[in-house]
């Protein structure tokens, strides 16, 4: 028998490669979408990028208010001015970009190092237009004095999208990719171990690359699947070795999902020992169809070869019968 420490394993990898490069993709978008790169393209306010949207624009922050007395459920009105205009938004206090222009203006940086923020720019109503500035003036007596200042709305939703979804999408896809490739090395571990207990229990077969199916009473090689004196051996999606004179009940159960119009089906094969504990294999995917003709196939087989096993769940009530009579409940 010749050892495949690599089953299972370079599926893993492949998996775990292409979410990486897809972590890559993200962050590549998420860099190509934040303020200063569309300012590097020209688009400062007033000149705005056309959208579906609206109008995309950037805006270097010179100064920051925050309107006491206009508090909509958790948001809030800001508005923002560099040298020739202003800007009004809609945030919640807590917003990664609102505190970082609040706490560089508590720090007295904010006039001379101005933050470039990023939005969608609307029209304001007039009474909005109006109230805005009515409340303006009276907590910042003389900000509105300049006739050339303008106020405008700015949707910040998109540099919230930029702040928490790019970031999002890159950690989150990393972490799977890195999840994938870690499980790869695990599983090629746990590969290596059973092998080298397989070959401890069953020296000869280290002898003969087909040492294993020449001497199985029974095999499927696609469900990883064989029956070697007296021992079920699985290399499927889990690796297991059983000793099948120890089963006293078997029954293959299939699982099925279904997730909108996609379906999954699953299928393990139940063991319960003499001592009344449960094992479960699982064979090595294969198409559904196939996989249970062959799972059935299997349990023929121990139903004939195995006198003293209860073979299909239809033997449950004798097997409940029989570990109740031994005092298990």
């Amino acid at each position: 028998m010749k050892p495949n420490f690599k089953r299972g394993v370079i599926s893993l990898v492949i998996y775990g490669l292409l979410l990486l490069s897809a972590a890559g993709f993200f962050h590549y978008v998420a860099t190509q979408s934040t303020p200063d790169k569309l300012a590097s393209e020209g688009y400062v306010y007033p000149k705005t990028r056309a959208t579906t949207k609206g109008s995309k624009t950037t805006f270097a922050v010179k100064a920051i208010y925050r309107i006491e007395d206009t508090k909509y459920e958790k948001e809030q009105t800001f508005v923002m001015a560099d040298d020739k205009s202003l800007l009004v938004t809609e945030a919640k206090p807590d917003l990664a970009i609102i505190k970082k222009l609040e706490e560089a203006k508590r720090k007295g940086t904010l006039a001379t190092n101005p933050i470039t923020i990023m939005g969608e720019v609307k029209e304001l109503s007039s009474l909005s237009l109006q109230n805005t500035r009515q409340s303006l003036e009276k907590q910042e007596p003389g900000v509105t004095d300049n006739k050339e200042f303008e106020i405008k709305k700015l949707n910040l939703t998109s540099v919230a999208s930029v702040e928490s979804t790019g970031t999002i999408m890159t950690a989150g896809t990393a972490l799977v990719g890195l999840g994938f490739l870690a499980y790869a090395v695990f599983r090629y571990a746990s590969n290596k171990r059973f092998y080298d207990q397989l070959l401890v229990t069953f020296p000869e077969l280290g002898q003969d690359e087909q040492a294993l199916r020449k001497g199985a009473t029974y095999y499927e090689k696609h469900l990883g699947v064989y029956v070697y004196k007296d021992q079920l051996i699985v290399m499927g999606r889990k690796n297991a070795i059983v000793d099948l004179r120890d089963i006293i009940y078997s029954y293959v159960y299939k699982e099925t999902r279904r997730f909108n119009l996609y379906k999954t089906v699953k299928f393990v094969v139940y063991l319960h020992t003499k001592d009344f504990k449960r094992l479960a294999v699982f064979p090595a995917k294969h198409t559904v169809k196939d996989t249970e003709a062959k799972l059935n196939r299997l349990m023929e087989y121990l139903d004939a070869s195995y006198p003293q096993m209860l073979v299909g769940f239809d033997h449950k009530d004798e097997y409940m019968a029989l570990k109740q009579a031994a005092g298990r409940r």
